[in-house]
């Protein structure tokens, strides 16, 4: 089944079609192929994929680490917990387009809050990284000063074999949060995937962001927010949905994104 994202058109990204975007060609992808095949059959796919997002040739650039990536990702996931089908190309691929979703945003909507937040010059802090998304995946395609922030110890050191394997320079790996002492230090945007500690997140965004910031939140359809972002001064703004195919099932997602004012 063809790998679609289809984002949906939900101000301030009104008018937004990306139904085409995903043609993924091949098919029958095989669960449990050696480490190697895993990390070309991804970035092949995502090669084909690549064009209807739009993304621009920085960005296509990051194919090769993105194969060596989803390699290591099927190396260590054999003896690490860090997804549920490590060596199912079909399951890499759907994290990693999901991740990818807000960079194909922001560059559509490059004058919107979201556009204006992930560019190359910002700071992005991800919390919970896991096994590296999104905000691994992120700093790979957009070139962002990155800091992952993972408290469980193999996952941690997973993620920095990744980034110095990578050659990601500007990620680095910390098991835990220290406020940062200056607006110079904070962060412009702060994220989470697969984050159940809803309240945990948001008081740490409300820490790390500087003023004008934002926090971004990853959520399936439906899925309640278990948590007031108004009390740790953060403002709701409009949220992205898109359609992400996983195997052959078809998933809503929705990118919630909170505003730290100034």
């Amino acid at each position: 089944m063809p790998c679609i994202l289809k984002l949906a058109a939900i101000a301030p990204f009104a008018g937004l079609d990306l139904s085409e975007m995903f043609h993924v060609k091949r098919q029958g992808i095989a669960i449990g192929s050696k480490c190697d095949d895993i990390g070309e059959i991804v970035a092949n796919e995502l090669e084909e994929s690549f064009p209807y997002l739009g993304l621009p040739d920085s960005t296509k650039r990051a194919l090769p680490k993105i194969r060596k990536f989803a390699t290591l990702l099927a190396l260590w996931g054999q003896t690490t917990n860090l997804t549920a089908h490590p060596t199912d190309p079909n399951e890499i691929i759907f994290h990693v387009m999901d991740s990818l979703a807000p960079v194909a945003l922001a560059i559509r909507e490059p004058a919107s809050t979201l556009g204006r937040s992930l560019r190359k010059g910002r700071r992005l802090l991800d919390f919970g990284s896991g096994a590296g998304f999104p905000g691994l995946i992120i700093a790979t395609a957009v070139g962002i000063e990155t800091v992952l922030l993972e408290s469980r110890r193999k996952r941690a050191s997973f993620l920095a074999v990744a980034a110095s394997t990578l050659g990601l320079k500007y990620v680095s790996v910390t098991q835990s949060f220290k406020e940062p002492n200056s607006d110079s230090d904070r962060f412009d945007i702060v994220t989470a995937r697969a984050v159940g500690k809803h309240r945990e997140f948001f008081h740490l965004a409300a820490q790390a962001l500087k003023p004008g910031g934002i926090a971004m939140l990853f959520l399936n359809i439906g899925q309640a927010v278990e948590a007031d972002a108004g009390r740790a001064g953060l403002v709701e703004l409009p949220a992205a949905v898109y359609d992400i195919s996983r195997g052959d099932e078809k998933i809503r997602r929705v990118l919630g994104i909170w505003l730290k004012e100034s």
